[in-house]
């Protein structure tokens, strides 16, 4: 050491850049080809450029936002006004409609379409108090002209439009991975057979990765025997592969849908067959039963009509199929079978809905190793052909350009018009994955405000539908108040009202049965001209007739409308002549004149106010089109969700929540005004980062740290300057800045140790010294507990028992609330169940709304009885509530209180526990199927009646301790078996003996329904309702009952659960 003390400043400096350069290249190899190959949480500077990406798209960016594009956003407001989500397609198809007439250029809908709607019925002898009043008078049949075919509804605006593109969704691995489904395919059809061996090829050395693969290979075998013997049952299929009954049933199911699917493909490969041709092929002389069979080989023509649909909006399939080829790399050649984006599993559109689109687009993200979309996949190779992304499909649509006019260059670029000249053309510069990167454009977060794109809330486009169906619905309203009209005006005629010897006003007005039956069979054949034409089933010329016979009908209708009117107001007018002696004499003429004067009323009175009504709903409909046809007319719409209760949000660089159609906005944006981020090589980014460290450490070793910190502050500064505005803001060139920052800044730190080794020995003591100290604060509580310290950064799998409660209508209690008020409330209550939960040394992890999330034995404090104290907790959070109303008598905020009521769920098993997050944030929490189960158990209350809900583990831990009944084995939505679940009713002995009675009662209720005695069970629950009716629990018992009888289950699939639907 004192050799290099003694060194001279020459050699320290020479010795110093060269320390700084090996650590530069170290650090260099390190970021480029060690890195990669790690896992995504643990590539730092891959996560510090991304994070500096961001920056730059957020504070260096140029690019605007394309005029022709406008969101029109399915936000709350529009799940309000129209309903929630799923809407009716025939009300999406309405919207479309209106978005047409508007002059929507293009309508780019992300949504997802790939499954059938059912038909609904539409009588419209069911008025809106139906379910008060019941029909008051039937006028019209129930036939198809009742039924509203939604999807046909839909298909028809999309073909209408003629401007609707269309999306899709699939699995599309990151480039180099692949599933196992299609692992195990390709080396069966290698020839490999036996699982163990499979698993070994995979690396499968975990005993669940060993499982998934044996399940996987059983379930291609039997998929491929399917494929020849489709009709197998359970039994024959075990025979054929030579495994037991119990591992086939496991796997039938998906076996069936992809051998139903792989037949298919062949089928429809030779020649589009008929539906019942394709039954015949693959189910024999089966066709006409229905059963699971049939009804996946219906599923399977569906997709494949699907599949036919879509091929129009693909470039044509390269001659090497997605599944056989490799996936490692990209040929030379740059042919599309070399695309490394291969979806795996993806629906196609509706069949119905890809017909009529005028393209197809793929709505699939490309997230980064930080979980932030900044890139998408414009071209993924499917079986069927090479599908376009939302955005380049809607591009193309724009710009005129077709799908065969689309190619992949040597320069690695996405080319739109590759036949046109170089004006014409859109090439957009792809990443060395083949991704595009997407160009946010310069608004960043005030995209919120509608800085970005204009946002158009969809419930502005449906008042025009909204306000143009009840004018509809006042008109025909209106059509059978004038029957009302004619029966008020019906009787023996007692004055003439025509000319002379013209007809008397008897003649002139029909009866009002027969207008009734008029109107009834005019509405009846509009409905069914209208049905025809969404079918096409019908030639031409009879929806033509049907259609001509409806206007005669409507014309005859109003023409009969008018003489009735006419007749009325002409008999009024000659009784009105006579004086009030003449009427009182004769008693038919008085009946006649208050019949006519009840009917003007109805016409001066209620046909007027239907005339007002529809006159300030056309306002309404005129004022909304003044509106927005300013806004659409000419422009590329963008539907999709904007609602905050809706799951499609992704981060994205310019907002962590960001809704997914933003994304293809952005794209389609960047791909109008031709601007595309070209993101450099990795020799590229090496070179900077290995020159910019260089220069750090020659500035760093020539003198000492203070003054070389301040010129390496200088030499990054310009670095970062360069990089932002030079090469990212004017030139789109996205070139690394993190990584060659901490190069510079690692350069800078390396050199200064070294000399700080060497040049200044003095000082090294010191140092020394200093890097004993830490923050006191941290220091203190790393002293308390070293233990927690180290459990707390260690994640563990531990036992613990978790608590979910919540209140009971809350948000619907909180909407009828001033917000001081929800708040005053709100937090008093979470104070109270806070304290109450802290004191039995529970963890909060979080609230959500009026809801808590506790768990109980965190690595941090370990509690042997965790469950005994989780259940104690439960007890005395339900008894702090019950306190909490007591302390607040009936002011604003102390009525709410009263309206209170909590919902618990508690579950114990074993759960992951510790600091889990990102760098980003993380939580000390706990995730599991416990965590999954205790949320489940909580709004499972609902359906029994029920406070506080227990899983089957907790019972049995604390089953001495305290009451319980018995609810049911639950099956939840998430987990496959079923969860035995009960009910803790209080402490041990608080329960008296007619309270037990009947709880044994309802268990024996609950073991008549496992033993399948589906009537005594009922009887059974119906005499305790007569006890105790407001038992939810005995109700849904009844209910089960009912339905399993109705419809049984099969054979060997009955476990005796409770089926939770509700969530």
């Amino acid at each position: 050491m004192g050799y290099l003390v003694s060194m001279s400043h020459h050699r320290v400096t020479v010795i110093g850049f060269l320390v700084g350069l090996a650590a530069t290249l170290l650090l260099a190899a390190h970021v480029f080809w060690v890195e990669p190959g790690l896992p995504g949480r643990a590539r730092l500077f891959e996560r510090l450029e991304y994070q500096s990406f961001d920056f730059r798209i957020n504070y260096f960016n140029t690019l605007e936002p394309a005029s022709p594009l406008v969101h029109l956003d399915i936000d709350d407001n529009a799940l309000s006004r129209v309903g929630r989500w799923p809407w009716k397609r025939r009300d999406l198809a309405d919207l479309i409609r209106v978005t047409t007439e508007l002059g929507a250029r293009l309508i780019l809908i992300d949504l997802l379409f790939d499954e059938p709607q059912p038909v609904s019925i539409s009588d419209p002898a069911y008025l809106g108090d139906a379910d008060i009043e019941g029909p008051a008078s039937v006028v019209g049949e129930l036939s198809d002209a009742n039924r509203v075919f939604d999807d046909l509804e839909l298909a028809n605006a999309i073909r209408a439009s003629g401007r609707v593109v269309l999306s899709v969704q699939g699995d599309v691995p990151p480039p180099g991975e692949t599933s196992v489904r299609r692992r195990v395919e390709t080396l069966l059809q290698g020839g490999e057979s036996d699982w163990q061996l499979i698993a070994q090829r995979l690396n499968a050395t975990t005993a669940a990765g060993r499982e998934l693969v044996r399940r996987e290979v059983l379930r291609a075998r039997a998929a491929a025997e399917l494929s020849r013997r489709f009709t197998l049952g359970e039994a024959e299929l075990a025979v054929a592969l030579g495994a037991s009954i119990e591992d086939v049933r496991e796997v039938i199911a998906g076996a069936k849908s992809r051998a139903a699917a792989a037949r298919m493909r062949e089928l429809f490969r030779k020649d589009r067959p008929t539906l019942d041709a394709a039954l015949r092929a693959i189910l024999g002389e089966a066709t006409d039963s229905r059963t699971a069979d049939r009804r996946d080989v219906v599923a399977a023509y569906r997709e494949a009509l699907g599949w036919e649909a879509m091929r129009r909006a693909m470039i044509p399939a390269p001659a090497e199929p997605a599944a056989a080829r490799s996936r490692e790399g990209v040929a030379s050649s740059r042919r599309l079978a070399s695309l490394p984006h291969v979806a795996e599993r993806l629906s196609p559109v509706y069949f119905m809905f890809g017909e009529a689109a005028a393209d197809i687009g793929a709505v699939n993200f490309r997230g980064d190793s930080d979980g932030v979309v900044r890139r998408v996949p414009p071209l993924i190779l499917t079986d069927e052909g090479v599908l376009r992304h939302l955005g380049v499909a809607g591009a193309c649509l724009a710009l005129g350009i077709s799908t065969s006019d689309i190619a992949l260059s040597d320069e690695n670029e996405l080319v739109l018009g590759a036949s046109r000249p170089g004006a014409g053309r859109v090439a957009a510069r792809l990443d060395a994955g083949e991704n595009l990167i997407i160009h946010w454009t310069s608004t960043g977060r005030r995209w919120r405000q509608g800085e970005d794109f204009p946002h158009v809330s969809a419930a502005k486009a449906w008042s025009i539908v909204d306000a143009r169906r009840q004018i509809e619905a006042n008109e025909t309203a209106t059509a059978y108040l004038l029957a009302e009209i004619v029966a008020a005006a019906r009787g023996e005629a007692t004055i003439e009202t025509g000319s002379a010897g013209g007809a008397s006003k008897s003649e002139l007005i029909s009866g009002d049965a027969a207008y009734r039956q008029k109107v009834n069979d005019q509405l009846k054949l509009a409905r069914e001209a209208h049905l025809a034409r969404l079918r096409g089933d019908r030639p031409e010329a009879e929806r033509s007739r049907m259609e001509q016979r409806s206007a005669a009908l409507l014309a005859e209708i109003r023409a009969e409308q008018e003489q009735a009117i006419s007749a009325i107001e002409a008999a009024c007018a000659e009784l009105e002549s006579l004086t009030p002696e003449e009427l009182s004499a004769d008693a038919a003429l008085k009946a006649d004149y208050d019949r006519y004067l009840g009917a003007r009323r109805l016409i001066t009175h209620d046909l007027a106010r239907m005339k007002q009504a529809n006159k300030l709903l056309q306002e309404t409909v005129d004022a909304a089109r003044r509106e927005l046809e300013p806004r659409l007319k000419d422009k590329i719409v963008l539907l999709g969700f904007a609602a905050t209760a809706q799951g499609d949000i992704v981060s994205t660089p310019i907002d962590p929540v960001t809704n997914g159609v933003m994304c293809h906005a952005h794209v389609l944006n960047s791909l109008l005004q031709r601007r595309f981020i070209q993101a450099t090589g990795t020799a590229t980014g090496a070179a900077a980062f290995i020159v910019l460290g260089a220069l750090v450490s020659y500035v760093t070793a020539r003198q000492g740290p203070w003054r070389s910190l301040l010129e390496t502050a200088a030499l990054l500064g310009a670095f970062g300057l360069f990089n932002a505005y030079w090469l990212f803001q004017r030139r789109d060139i996205w070139l690394p800045l993190a990584g060659p920052m901490v190069a510079g800044g690692v350069a800078w730190a390396v050199v200064t140790l070294f000399r700080q080794l060497t040049a200044e020995k003095d000082r090294r003591m010191f140092a020394r010294q200093l890097s004993l100290y830490t923050s006191p604060a941290i220091a203190a509580k790393i002293a308390e507990s070293p233990s927690a310290m180290a459990a707390f950064k260690t994640v563990q799998t531990r036992d613990v028992t978790c608590l979910f409660s919540d209140l009971a209508g809350f948000t619907t209690i909180s909407e009828q609330q001033d917000a001081e008020v929800v708040q005053l409330v709100l937090n008093t209550y979470l104070r109270r169940m806070s304290e109450v939960i802290w004191a039995q040394r529970g963890l909060i992890n979080k609230f959500m709304g009026d809801g808590i999330m506790a768990f109980f034995n965190p690595s941090v404090d370990p509690m042997p009885d965790h469950p005994r104290v989780a259940c104690e907790t439960a007890l005395l959070m339900l008894e702090a509530l019950e306190a909490l109303k007591g302390e607040h008598g009936a002011g604003t905020a102390d009525g709410v209180f009263q309206q209170l009521d909590m919902r618990i769920g508690l579950a114990t098993g074993l759960a992951k526990n510790g600091d889990l997050g990102s760098d980003l944030k993380a939580d000390y929490t706990v995730i599991g199927d416990v965590v999954n189960l205790a949320a489940r158990l909580e709004p499972a209350n609902k359906v029994f009646g029920t406070k506080l809900m227990i899983s089957g583990p907790t019972r049995e831990a604390v089953k001495d301790a305290y009451e319980f009944r018995y609810l049911a084995e639950l099956q939840v939505k998430g987990k496959k078996t079923t969860v035995p679940v009960y009910e803790l009713i209080g402490r041990r002995g608080s329960l008296n003996d007619e309270q037990r009675a009947y709880v044994e009662r309802f268990e024996a209720g609950v073991a008549l329904y496992k033993a399948m005695k589906w009537d005594e069970c009922i009887v059974h629950f119906t005499r305790m309702l007569a006890r105790r009716p407001d038992d939810a629990g005995a109700s849904r018992y009844i209910d089960a009952c009912q339905e399993l009888k109705q419809f049984p289950p099969e054979e060997g699939e009955w476990r005796g659960a409770l089926e939770l639907k509700e969530k």
